[in-house]
């Protein structure tokens, strides 16, 4: 599969920071974000940009912060997008636990 995980895995190239992203989406929530701020942010930082498969993901995962219903779903979210990210840098998880476990 293509997309963000393979741009966050702990034997990713050009590796995107997985502080940098939840950073992101953090902001996103609270409204000082869109979803082109994050991606500019994070290509910032990157020799190589995002692929269109990385920010389709990212996008899903804001779609899907942006879905829940109440602000206690989103901090929920949130800490699950948090730890997911910490977990596949670190090597610990699977693509297809990161990616079904964050609803992308």
């Amino acid at each position: 599969m293509a997309g963000i995980w393979e741009r966050i895995k702990n034997t990713a190239e050009g590796r995107v920071g997985v502080h940098l992203l939840e950073a992101g989406i953090v902001l996103h929530a609270t409204n000082a974000f869109t979803k082109v701020q994050i991606k500019d942010a994070i290509n910032a930082t990157l020799t190589a940009p995002l692929s269109v498969a990385e920010m389709a993901d990212l996008d899903l995962i804001v779609d899907k912060l942006d879905a829940e219903l109440t602000t206690i779903l989103k901090l929920v979210y949130l800490e699950k997008v948090k730890a997911w990210t910490i977990a596949a840098e670190s090597g610990v998880v699977t693509e297809g636990q990161f990616r079904s476990a964050l609803g992308i």
